[in-house]
């Protein structure tokens, strides 16, 4: 899950270019030891100042495989967000192309499941709710099966059909608390069972006028997997694509290690929950830090639970690892609806899924396949034991 509409992103003033391609920047830190680059992306959304993520890259020697850290923009489901990419290739025209697809592809992928766009295939389904079928492409379609897939597999919690109740919320714009009965209004809104995805006719249907899905809480993951595959094509043989909160590794790095990763505290701006070292695979993080505002001491937040359409009490934050990014991004949304127990639970009961779950108190919750792998931050790490 990425941050709010509108927001603004910024790279630090230590990052300075090292190069400029097509579409591609390098960034070093000039104040780190040489052996170590930083990517490092930073947003603002209205008055919060959240980072969402760290990488660790080691640089590579000379007889090394080329690393190169791109850095570029594009306006994503939800926002404008930043697309963060490295590839490790056997020499540097290698590496560009790969970065270069990379970016090509989720630019395209936007084109079609932005509901920011006018004439993406999403937002013409939107406009046609209640009246008929769309056409739409294998990629919308797959998006579109795999939300309703990850829909029922959380027992309803992640639901694509909930965007006009977070408008209702304006979160994102023009903060407000609605009516209970502006909400009950817009229940009927909600029902999945009136998304219609028919593969062999290859259209989407919104049966009931006024229903809009939107694929913010899923796409880039999807994006990510896809800007993986383009970049093997092309030639990479290692790298990391990060879309704001969600990220896809494969390969290792040069010097034979994975790819270190570091999650954000949900409640202290600037540190660390926790590090983990991923390799061939996806992780993604839905929290309550990213967009919310408070009224009379209580935060609301933009994740709702479908159910009620009140923003979910369970979770501060919850980090998904999985093996493709679609998969990832979509079950920290349902997770977090959940809460940390039935999320954990569920988590459990997966295949080649693992999560780390901070619950409302702050309590950090491990996955038994992560126990071994995760570092948390001393001080979340003696938090957590003082917990019952």
């Amino acid at each position: 899950m990425g941050a709010g509409a509108g927001a603004l992103f910024g790279i630090p003033g230590w990052l300075r270019p090292m190069s400029v391609g097509v579409d591609t920047l390098t960034y070093m830190d000039p104040s780190l030891p040489l052996r170590q680059d930083i990517v490092w992306f930073r947003e603002h959304v209205a008055d919060l100042n959240v980072a969402h993520v760290w990488i660790h890259l080691p640089r590579a020697a000379a007889t090394d495989p080329e690393v190169l850290h791109a850095v570029d923009r594009f306006q994503s489901e939800i926002e404008s967000a930043p697309a963060v990419i490295t590839a490790v290739g056997p020499t540097t025209p290698d590496v560009n192309e790969a970065i270069n697809a990379g970016f090509e592809e989720i630019k395209r992928l936007e084109q079609l499941l932005s509901t920011w766009i006018a004439e993406s295939e999403l937002s013409r389904v939107n406009a046609a709710a209640g009246q008929k079928p769309v056409l739409v492409s294998p990629e919308t379609m797959t998006v579109v099966r795999r939300s309703l897939q990850i829909a029922e597999v959380t027992e309803g919690a992640f639901n694509i059909a909930v965007g006009p109740a977070v408008a209702a919320w304006g979160v994102s714009a023009e903060p407000r608390i609605p009516t209970t009965q502006e909400l009950e209004s817009l229940k009927p809104l909600m029902d999945l069972h009136a998304v219609h995805a028919d593969v062999l006719e290859r259209t989407i249907y919104l049966e009931k006028a006024g229903m809009r899905i939107d694929v913010g809480g899923i796409g880039k993951g999807y994006a990510a997997d896809q800007a993986v595959m383009a970049m093997k094509k092309a030639g990479a043989v290692a790298g990391v694509v990060a879309l704001s909160g969600d990220i896809k590794t494969f390969g290792h790095l040069p010097d034979g290690k994975t790819f270190p990763v570091a999650i954000q505290h949900p409640r202290k701006e600037g540190a660390l929950l926790a590090e983990i070292d991923l390799q061939d695979e996806a992780i993604s993080t839905a929290g309550d830090y990213e967009r919310f505002f408070e009224k009379n001491g209580i935060r609301y937040h933009h994740i709702l639970d479908p159910r009620t359409l009140q923003p979910a009490r369970g979770c501060q934050s919850v980090s998904v690892i999985a093996k493709e990014g679609i998969w990832a991004d979509g079950l920290d949304t349902g997770i977090f609806v959940l809460g940390a127990d039935r999320g954990m639970e569920l988590i459990e009961q997966l295949d080649d899924v693992e999560a780390i779950i901070v619950d409302q108190e702050g309590k950090v919750h491990i996955s038994s396949g992560l126990r071994h792998r995760v570092r948390l931050s001393a001080e979340v790490d003696r938090h957590n034991r003082e917990q019952p």
